[in-house]
This record gives C-alpha cells, sequence and structure tokens, in this order.
C-alpha cells in the first residue's frame, strides 16, 4: 500500500534505476472496504494482510499465465517483517 500518487514515483525509480519492471494489482478499492467498520488496529491489520495474500496470490498467478513464468515475484511493505 503506498501513498496517494506515490506509485508513479516508485516505479519511475524501480524502472529507471533499477532497470525493473513494476506494476499494480489495481485493488484501491479491496483495502477499504475490508477494513471500514473496523475499529482496532489489530483487526484493520489481520484483515488487510488477508486481503493483501489474496491479492498477491491473485496478480502472481495473473502475471506467470501471462508471460509463462517470472524468476522473481516481490512486494515491498512499511511493517518491518518478523
Amino acid at each position: 500500500m503506498l501513498r496517494k500518487n506515490e506509485f508513479e514515483k516508485v516505479q519511475q525509480n524501480l524502472r529507471d534505476k533499477l532497470g525493473l519492471k513494476a506494476g499494480c494489482g489495481g485493488c484501491e478499492q479491496a483495502f477499504p472496504a475490508e477494513a471500514a467498520g473496523r475499529h482496532r488496529s489489530g483487526g484493520k491489520r489481520k484483515i488487510i494482510g488477508n486481503e493483501f495474500i489474496a491479492v498477491f496470490d491473485d496478480e502472481a498467478n495473473r502475471i506467470a499465465e501471462e508471460t509463462g513464468g517470472v524468476e522473481w515475484l516481490v512486494q515491498g511493505t512499511l511493517y518491518p517483517d518478523v
């Protein structure tokens, strides 16, 4: 998840500075809808985490079908991996 209008800058940096191809799953509406009405931050994190996994899985499958496979598919996060 990125801040509004941040994806374009991140994509430009990945492409221009690292030579990588970046894409977006187009799930802007999924995360707010899943977390709406939840008041506990831990509950929101769990809902958003589960939705993120589902979106990532869908995108990984779509990309694999379109390209015949990829060497690496990565994700970024602001939350440190534990």
